[in-house]
């Protein structure tokens, strides 16, 4: 008889990131996985009701529930797991800690999915934000209605216990390779920019509206081949179609800066990827991206054109070859993949003992 405690599982989407913590999570425990998740709101309720009867199937045998990226997803589980004098943990990544009106992004920036995340956080037994900064942040990047940011800050009161615990990265598979690196190349990230709130939060309005200010460098957008924005796509500025891994540590490896100039972000998983791969970091005053790049790149303090262009223009002149070596240690040295899964195992093991 298998003695491995049960997990059930509930994310809204299978994302890299994602399986990467299902994978490690199968190798300790059983795990169960239901992904909540549907393109078209109606479609909420029957997501409920089949979340409902999967929870009830496996209720016996669940040791823990584990929600991934709280709101309505992890609404019955933390319900569930409250009558039933089982732990529930709470991952946040970004999104679900975040109400930003100029561009209604957020949980919080949607009245009922804002409740329904609210309630998730204060019933769930423990949460593990994937940075501090998304329990509570001062956010003065752009002006916005709300000083602060974080669950902390939404949820007046908010007594869950947190952990933070970073995602971690796999160095042997983002390397640094022995490419020449184009001058001034800056490779972005941005998959699905085709719609405003996208396009927005990425920064990548300031790209571009100040590319041409800065003929010298040249911007690669990763993740779309046009824009349905009606917008002028400047000069120096090159839109990829969405590529495989291999492929993206090519594009990393031929780079000499990476650029994360996002509204709001948790944890940037790119960001950390192209560091491993010697890219040099620039990236907004915003949740983990400051510490993410520390002295080994260029953080922007404010969403400001001429701010972005002077930045740029240091990152030029600079050691390029010290700053990228520092980059790829930085991320390996903090943010190892073997950190996240010893912390994530000594807070489920936890969890599990509290709760005999």
């Amino acid at each position: 008889m298998d003695s491995k405690k049960h997990i059930f599982f509930t994310t809204s989407g299978l994302f890299t990131f994602v399986k990467k913590d299902i994978d490690f999570l199968e190798k300790e425990y059983q795990v169960t996985v239901f992904v909540f998740k549907s393109n078209k709101k109606w479609l909420t309720p029957f997501l409920f009701f089949k979340q409902s009867i999967y929870i009830l199937i496996h209720i016996f045998k669940t040791d823990i529930y584990i929600c991934k990226f709280p709101g309505y997803l992890s609404f019955i589980p933390c319900l569930l797991a409250k009558l039933t004098s089982k732990p529930c943990l709470l991952i946040t990544a970004g999104t679900e800690s975040a109400g930003i009106p100029s561009i209604h992004y957020g949980n919080f920036d949607k009245k009922l999915l804002g409740k329904f995340t609210e309630f998730s956080f204060r019933w769930a037994t423990h949460i593990a934000p994937v940075h501090k900064s998304l329990m509570l942040q001062d956010y003065n990047y752009h002006h916005e209605i709300y000083p602060q940011q974080g669950a902390s800050f939404f949820c007046k009161n908010l007594k869950t216990p947190f952990t933070e615990i970073n995602y971690g990265f796999d160095p042997e598979k983002f390397t640094y390779g022995n490419k020449q690196r184009a001058a001034n190349s800056v490779a972005i990230i941005a998959a699905g920019f085709e719609n405003k709130v996208v396009f927005l939060r990425k920064g990548l309005d300031l790209i571009f509206n100040n590319a041409s200010k800065l003929p010298e460098f040249t911007f690669t957008i990763i993740g779309c081949e046009y824009t349905e924005l009606n917008m002028e796509v400047p000069e120096n500025v090159v839109l990829m179609k969405k590529i495989n891994q291999d492929e993206l540590i090519n594009q990393f490896q031929e780079h000499e800066f990476y650029a994360q100039l996002s509204m709001f972000e948790g944890f940037p998983n790119a960001l950390c990827e192209a560091m491993l791969c010697g890219c040099i970091p620039i990236g907004s005053s915003v949740s983990a991206i400051p510490d993410i790049i520390g002295e080994t790149g260029f953080i922007l303090d404010k969403k400001d054109d001429l701010m972005l262009v002077n930045l740029f223009h240091r990152a030029s002149l600079s050691n390029k070859k010290e700053l990228s070596i520092a980059a790829r240690n930085k991320v390996i040295k903090d943010y190892h993949y073997s950190i996240r899964k010893q912390k994530l195992k000594k807070l489920i093991d936890s969890l599990l003992i509290s709760k005999k």
